[in-house]
């Protein structure tokens, strides 16, 4: 992922440690992201979401919708285990979605080919623009 996605740069990795949570409902979803964003013993770093319609804009989106909490534990049990700094990944999904997205090892490598491709298909058109020129 560092190689693919971050030009090697392994601090910019930040799902090493992630947990899931699937809801039954919006509601309990929008729910947990208040008590997380309450919560004095996390820091936010950042939170990305594709629930929303605006992101079928983009060429590139592939129809995985959640809602993606990247975070770090501030709390005193955090620096004692010397983790404070290490970004945590929460992934909340709606249970009626997620059943679609079911991440198994033939999924996971589907979507790295996709990520290597995206990223390689702005070079190929290129060159072949190239020598049709």
């Amino acid at each position: 992922k560092a190689m693919n996605a971050f030009e090697g740069d392994i601090s910019r990795v930040v799902d090493i440690c992630r947990q899931r949570i699937v809801f039954d409902s919006v509601k309990d979803l929008v729910e947990c992201i208040r008590e997380v964003d309450d919560d004095d013993s996390v820091k936010i770093h950042r939170i990305k979401s594709t629930m929303d319609s605006r992101v079928d804009q983009d060429p590139y989106f592939t129809g995985y919708r959640f809602v993606k909490i990247n975070m770090v534990f501030c709390s005193g049990d955090a620096a004692d285990l010397c983790v404070e700094n290490h970004v945590c990944e929460l992934l909340l999904e709606l249970s009626c979605l997620a059943r679609y997205h079911m991440f198994n090892d033939q999924a996971h490598r589907r979507f790295r080919r996709y990520q290597i491709y995206r990223k390689l298909q702005p070079i190929v058109m290129t060159a072949v623009a190239g020598k049709e020129a």
